[in-house]
């Protein structure tokens, strides 16, 4: 076998990987991304808006309408339509994983995207219940300002920040990578 230049300079292909462990996540991460929003929308729609309101610690509404109660459910499907986002991210880059590609940029961009998407919908799920409790409180004529923070929220925060950042670091390595495979 003859060696020519770019095959003693092109980085290796991987090969497939033979544990089934990536495309067990992938199909894990694609099972979450759909069931989440679907529950969540089940559970807004169909719970009683009094019960929803004692939920957030606000006053209930005499009244609620049709629009507030598409406004709690916009509400709640934000944050959440945000997470199957980063869901389906994680599921690409499983996928390159398990077909044996190595570090390259679309995987590097995927995992940067999962972690942009991560750190919405952590920021969604710091901000969302203190607009539900406005929604709810408005309506029940007592506006009450409920701002709700804790480690359960500002942890996930800091670590979708840290994988965003982290996904931005293989973004720079890997479009170097490619640029000095292209060099050479």
């Amino acid at each position: 076998m003859v060696a020519t230049l770019h095959s003693l300079v092109a980085p290796p292909k991987m090969r497939r990987t033979s544990s089934e462990a990536p495309l067990r996540l992938a199909y894990l991460f694609r099972a979450f991304a759909v069931a989440i929003p679907v529950s969540v929308l089940g559970v807004v729609v169909l719970s009683p808006v009094d019960e929803l309101a004692r939920a957030l610690g606000v006053p209930s509404p005499t009244e609620p309408g049709l629009l507030m109660r598409m406004a709690l459910t916009g509400l709640a499907l934000a944050p959440v339509l945000a997470t199957s986002l980063s869901l389906e991210a994680l599921r690409r880059c499983a996928l390159a994983v398990h077909d044996g590609q190595g570090l390259t940029l679309e995987l590097a961009r995927h995992l940067r995207a999962a972690g942009t998407w991560m750190l919405v919908s952590s920021a969604g799920a710091l901000f969302v219940p203190t607009l539900a409790g406005l929604v709810l409180s408005a309506a029940s004529g007592k506006v009450t300002l409920m701002v709700h923070v804790g480690t359960g929220v500002v942890l996930p925060i800091i670590l979708a920040g840290a994988l965003r950042l982290l996904g931005g670091v293989v973004v720079s390595a890997a479009a170097m990578a490619e640029d000095h495979s292209r060099i050479v």
